[in-house]
């Protein structure tokens, strides 16, 4: 009897056997060909390196020769009156929009044809309100350019080239704004003065509102 069991237990174990392997092996295969087809079906995507191609180069030496700078001897006068005199870099032709008698034009003039360019009035850019005090952002409303023939034209905003530049001087390079900012509390910490719509039209001390161009200077 014991033989008998013996015997059927093995012959029963058997199959059962090579089904366990049959279906191990199966789900190694499938384990392996799913990683494997992650692995080389869907990588994961390299870091493109940068190729400027041939318009993009056109494009750049386009911009290059539109935007070529000239420098120019200029005096900047500080809203404190105090006055900077320095060489800075600007384009050799400046190109603006004013309205004359209700008309839209667009005007483009050589840098050395302008004689000053003078911020009339400034408008706030950015206000933050804290418990101590209020922190204000000026910047160009209203500009003035005057050409060396005597012509004037008004024109709204600053140049982005003149918000802020270097300028050299003999006492070495110094950066100059024409935007500010200053706090007010019961006053501005700038200047002396408690009221609070001052800045409108007058700028902080150590900020540019207005520009007198001496002459062009041919690069060294």
């Amino acid at each position: 009897m014991k033989t008998q069991m013996k015997i059927m237990l093995k012959t029963t174990l058997k199959p059962t056997l090579r089904l366990v392997t049959f279906l191990s092996l199966y789900t190694f295969s499938n384990i392996s060909h799913s990683a494997m087809a992650r692995n080389f079906d869907e990588p994961k995507d390299p870091n493109t390196p940068h190729v400027s191609d041939v318009s993009q180069k056109e494009t750049k030496d386009a911009k290059k020769i539109k935007q070529k700078k000239e420098t120019v001897q200029i005096i900047a006068i500080l809203g404190s009156g105090d006055e900077v005199q320095g060489e800075i870099k600007l384009p050799e032709k400046i190109t603006f929009r004013h309205y004359k008698n209700g008309l839209l034009y667009t005007k483009t003039v050589g840098v050395h044809n302008i004689k000053t360019i003078t911020v009339t009035a400034y408008r706030e850019h950015k206000v933050r309100k804290t418990k101590k005090n209020t922190y204000v952002e000026f910047e160009p409303d209203d500009i003035e350019i005057t050409l060396t023939n005597g012509n004037k034209y008004y024109i709204n905003g600053m140049f982005d080239f003149l918000r802020s530049f270097p300028i050299d001087t003999p006492d070495g390079r110094t950066y100059l704004y024409t935007f500010f900012a200053d706090t007010y509390k019961k006053g501005w910490a700038g200047i002396k003065s408690k009221d609070r719509k001052i800045h409108k039209t007058m700028p902080h001390p150590a900020a540019v509102r207005k520009i007198r161009f001496l002459k062009a200077v041919l690069d060294r």
